[in-house]
């Protein structure tokens, strides 16, 4: 029968192996050392069954065996790292063996802050199904090249922040996705990749209300959109005066708004950290905290009650109308509109300083001649003469100003009597005289003057 001829190729992935043995049992036995790009041409083979066994070296793989030959029939096959050439009369026939190098993951921890907590991991790292990782510390698995995963248990208090990959793949699709890394390696890859691990900041919320004692302020926070399903946290909660909460969480700027039942304000917020680049602000009842890593950072926020102020009015004699005031308050018309007997309640006016003041010359000759405030604690005080209070208003304190105006004495016989007075010189006057006996008084004086 026509002897047929085997050629042997050697390939390997990455390029540049070599030190693999071949042993055969065609033409007799022998074994011979190959390398990649090795080719082997061996003639005049009789036809047959032959087994080419190849020891691979250490931290290599026989991944593949190919033949080519123009036997549809043929047989050759690989099983192991032995390999089956059938050999038919007058055939040559080609055979490739292609190893692959193994690669090598290292995985680095790195903490912030630096800590002593210890990261447990699991894998389907053939030998490494668990293990665990400190704070700058590294573990290398020289393993076959394959697609691997990384679960890390994250413990309470830390989060999985950061991850990244140094290889010289530039194809390389390793990725993160919640707390399982997925390693893609390559024959004969080296990757190295850092898993940062950040810890959780606590934000301590206290509340403080003026006056003492207001209860039931009820808040909605995003508090829970970091946290993991595993640590769950109720993103409502309420507060009290002089009571305090505290929420650790993954860093980052949360937003607080706070309900305000309907006496009160915010009246202020003001936060202790030691961070000098902290952020946290409020407006109206929206609070922002910025949270950093590791960060415990305690929040006051201050809760005043809206006070209230009463303005009365009195005129002598009575019956007086259009008397004009300044409205500090904020609330309402610039200017207030207020006649003899009326009562203006100015409610939620927040605690403060302010100045009320008649509006002069007042309507049909009318003077303001006294204001009383009443005030729980006497902080107000009043300026006559320049037809001003000035109204201390304390949190939920309501204070009650009285203005009383009067026309101003008339001249009867070169004596200035009181309006109110002059019934008793004229009893039988009705006062809508009295207007008429006054300019009456004054044009007899004068006379008498001429």
């Amino acid at each position: 029968m026509e002897p047929g001829t085997i050629i042997l190729k050697k390939q390997t992935e990455p390029p540049g192996g070599e030190g693999f043995t071949v042993t055969y049992d065609f033409d007799g036995s022998g074994s011979f050392t190959i390398y990649d790009g090795w080719t082997e041409t061996i003639p005049n083979v009789p036809p047959g069954t032959y087994t080419i066994t190849e020891t691979v070296p250490a931290n290599w793989d026989l991944t593949d065996f190919q033949c080519e030959t123009d036997d549809p029939e043929d047989t050759s096959g690989l099983n192991g790292n032995v390999a089956t050439i059938d050999l038919d009369a007058g055939e040559t026939i080609t055979c490739t063996f292609t190893n692959s190098e193994w690669g090598t993951i290292a995985l680095h921890k790195v903490t912030d802050p630096p800590d002593g907590v210890t990261f447990s991991f699991a894998s389907n790292i053939f030998g490494a199904w668990s293990f665990t990782l400190d704070h700058c510390t590294t573990l290398s698995f020289t393993v076959p090249a394959a697609t691997y995963t990384v679960t890390e248990t994250l413990p309470f208090g830390w989060s999985l922040s950061n991850f990244a990959c140094e290889t010289d793949d530039e194809s390389d699709t390793s990725s993160l996705s919640g707390n399982q890394l997925t390693v893609d390696l390559d024959p004969g890859e080296n990757i190295t990749c850092t898993l940062t691990n950040s810890g959780w900041g606590t934000i301590f919320l206290h509340k403080a209300t003026d006056p003492p004692g207001g209860a039931g302020f009820d808040f909605l926070s995003n508090f829970d959109f970091l946290r993991p399903p595993e640590f769950p946290l109720d993103p409502e909660f309420t507060l009290d005066h002089c009571t305090t909460l505290s929420f650790t969480i993954p860093a980052a700027t949360y937003t607080i708004t706070e309900t305000l039942p309907v006496d009160w304000y915010l009246a202020g917020f003001d936060c202790e950290t030691d961070d000098l680049d902290d952020t946290s602000t409020w407006q109206g009842n929206v609070v922002s905290i910025d949270l950093d890593v590791g960060e415990t950072i305690t929040c006051t926020i201050n809760n005043s009650q809206y006070g209230s102020i009463v303005l009365r009015k009195r005129t002598v004699p009575p019956g007086g109308t259009g008397f004009e005031f300044t409205n500090p308050f904020g609330i309402g018309p610039p200017s207030l509109s207020i006649n003899d007997g009326d009562t203006l309640h100015i409610p939620f006016v927040p605690a403060g300083k302010y100045s009320v003041t008649e509006a002069d010359p007042t309507p049909f000759g009318f003077d303001l001649i006294e204001v009383d405030c009443e005030d729980p604690d006497g902080g107000s005080s009043v300026d006559l003469g320049a037809r001003t209070v000035t109204i201390d208003l304390d949190a939920g304190e309501t204070i009650t100003c009285t203005f009383t105006n009067g026309i101003p004495p008339v001249p009867v016989g070169g004596i200035a009597v009181p309006v109110s007075k002059l019934g008793l010189v004229a009893p039988w006057l009705g006062l809508a005289a009295l207007a008429s006996l006054a300019v009456l008084t004054i044009a007899l004086v004068r006379r008498r003057g001429g």
